[in-house]
């Protein structure tokens, strides 16, 4: 029986360069290590206005150093802990931001951000894809996988997974692309 493989996909990250890596978020020892948690913030810290979520170190620093994409997959994706966590990294001149979000676009908070921290870049938001369960970031051509909060914002002990290539998963999320609202 002939085995059919995909045909390739040409990226700008050589396959060789990407290693699948596991990464603990919010513990007290680094995100490489499994320790407990840090401290818990209460539901009423959230709506501190002075608070703002810390992304993870590694990813921060992908999206940093992004050139083409940062497409985003999250249920939950919102500007107080995902978009917050990691609006300085955007800065940076990422060219095509997309988001696609149970949550509506946080169209007043991105023009108040923006007035603050300019990003060079629209970011383009769509709700849609009810059958999303994780979360999913792609960074130009690297796929990040998330238990919770794309970027790793969300106070609670999770994990998220890196170096996966995008050429699959940019087949997924250009199709839910043009079916979302």
């Amino acid at each position: 029986m002939a085995v059919k493989s995909n045909p390739i996909i040409s990226t700008s990250i050589p396959i060789a360069v990407l290693k699948p890596k596991l990464i603990w978020i919010w513990t007290d020892s680094g995100e490489n290590s499994c320790f407990w948690p840090r401290n818990k913030i209460g539901p009423s810290e959230f709506d501190d206005p002075s608070w703002e979520p810390i992304a993870s170190e590694e990813f921060f620093e992908a999206v940093t150093l992004a050139s083409e994409r940062l497409w985003i997959m999250d249920p939950f994706f919102d500007h107080k802990i995902g978009l917050s966590s990691i609006w300085r990294a955007l800065t940076c001149g990422v060219k095509d931001i997309r988001i696609i979000s149970h949550e509506p676009k946080p169209g007043e908070w991105i023009k108040a951000r923006q007035a603050k921290d300019p990003i060079n870049s629209d970011i383009q938001w769509k709700n849609g894809f009810q059958e999303l369960h994780d979360r999913f970031a792609i960074v130009d051509d690297e796929v990040w996988h998330f238990g919770s909060t794309v970027g790793g914002g969300y106070t609670r002990f999770s994990a998220a997974s890196r170096g996966w290539n995008a050429a699959d998963l940019s087949v997924l999320f250009k199709n839910r692309w043009e079916s979302s609202v």
